[in-house]
């Protein structure tokens, strides 16, 4: 079989028609997959590539959206671990103040 780049019978540098161009792609894609231990039956359509590039790009934003979420939840967790750390330290000092005035010592 002859590459598919010596496929062109025309000798001028205008771009080859569709149909030669197809063939083309037909030929290399039946070269490659020639040696493949998957059985095909022929190159995808152009509606299985279309689907496949969807899918990667739907794919893609899913994930950029839960990245997204995953971080605002990350950050809502910190600021509620940052607060009650607050509230239970404040506790923590009115409790030992108590504890110091009941003693005798003055607290500011």
């Amino acid at each position: 079989p002859r590459s598919p780049e010596t496929c062109t019978s025309t000798g001028s540098s205008a771009p080859p028609d569709s149909t030669a161009l197809s063939i083309r792609l037909m030929s290399a894609w039946e070269n490659a997959s020639a040696g493949s231990s998957a059985s095909r039956a022929g190159p995808p359509s152009v509606t299985t590539r279309i689907g496949a590039a969807s899918g990667a790009l739907v794919g893609g934003m899913r994930r950029r959206d839960q990245q997204q979420q995953q971080a605002q939840a990350q950050q809502q967790w910190e600021q509620e671990q940052a607060a009650n750390y607050a509230n239970q330290r404040n506790n923590y000092n009115r409790a030992y103040g108590a504890c110091l005035e009941g003693r005798g010592y003055t607290v500011k």
